[in-house]
């Protein structure tokens, strides 16, 4: 999947469902962003590095 390709229908079928059994259904979708190219890793380690506290 590209850039230019949209996403299909099933695939944000799937990503609402799976929203709405993860928060009971008391959230309300904007919009579904697909980010390509993206290093896991890294994004891994930001969310440890922002989650702790400077002192």
């Amino acid at each position: 999947m590209s850039k230019d390709t949209p996403l299909p229908p099933q695939l944000l079928a799937v990503i609402a469902a799976a929203i709405h059994a993860t928060f009971a259904g008391k959230v309300r979708i904007v919009a579904v962003i697909p980010i390509f190219d993206a290093d896991w890793a890294r994004e891994g380690r930001r969310d440890i590095f922002t989650s702790h506290r400077l002192r």
